[in-house]
């Protein structure tokens, strides 16, 4: 009886012991986390503070174009994807020091492209939350298909390959030499940007196929210096076209 007593005894002093330990672990990490989050804040106040008008960026200035890239840069951090949905974890230009206009700006671009999103086969990058990679019709339609859940690191689209990500903010076209050249004779030839997409495989938004429209000539100058383009666009404001 004496044994049966001191083993509930000890039962009892184990249960008491891993209870607390587990209130005083989840009160460190709580501790760490607001800690975290305070040190976040407080290097953010001493950040500079950007503001651009974007009422009318159809021919943005140097100046413009070098502050919402700056603000572009900074948002990335506070983004996160879920259920194939971009969302910010912020709720206004205050707390990351940006004006309210230019948070509203690209607040309304990642509400664009989770609209693009919706029609899309896409799946997630697990280290990358800004983007959204496309899965190719090719890949859709064969009747063994590899894991496409979820990609484990983000890798660009390999040489000689074409495809493209959606990103929160916007598009990463990838084109090989091939597809860049047989674009470049559609847009010599005034073709529509219907002409475009079917060269793309039909597996891209008409916005993105007008974006390439309007940056002809720098993919006719480009996509002979390298292996094909990359043209990073950003709907309503700018469009980058590098060799690859």
């Amino acid at each position: 009886m004496k044994k049966s007593t001191n083993s509930k005894i000890t039962f009892i002093s184990f249960f008491i012991i891993g209870f607390f330990s587990i209130i005083m672990l989840q009160s460190c990490d709580k501790s760490e986390e607001l800690s975290s989050l305070s040190d976040k804040k407080t290097t953010l106040k001493k950040l500079e503070y950007l503001d651009a008008d974007t009422s009318n960026l159809a021919n943005p200035t140097e100046q413009q174009q070098k502050i919402i890239k700056k603000a572009m840069a900074r948002i990335d951090s506070f983004v996160i994807c879920e259920n194939k949905t971009f969302r910010f974890t912020i709720n206004s230009g205050s707390e990351i020091q940006i004006s309210e206009r230019l948070f509203e700006f690209f607040k309304s671009k990642m509400l664009l492209s989770n609209s693009i999103v919706k029609n899309l086969n896409v799946t997630a990058v697990s280290n990358d939350p800004t983007r959204l990679r496309v899965i190719p019709k090719a890949q859709l339609n064969k009747k063994v298909r590899l894991k496409f859940d979820i990609f484990e690191t983000y890798e660009p689209i390999p040489d000689g390959q074409s495809g493209y990500d959606v990103r929160w903010y916007g598009y990463d076209v990838y084109l090989n030499n091939e597809l860049a050249k047989q674009i470049t004779v559609l847009l010599a030839g005034g073709c529509a940007a219907a002409a475009i997409v079917t060269a793309l495989g039909g597996n891209v938004p008409a916005a993105i196929a007008s974006a390439i429209m309007g940056y002809g000539s720098a993919v006719i100058g480009t996509y002979n210096e390298g292996k094909g383009v990359v043209i990073e666009v950003v709907p309503g404001f700018d469009c980058d076209i590098r060799s690859r």
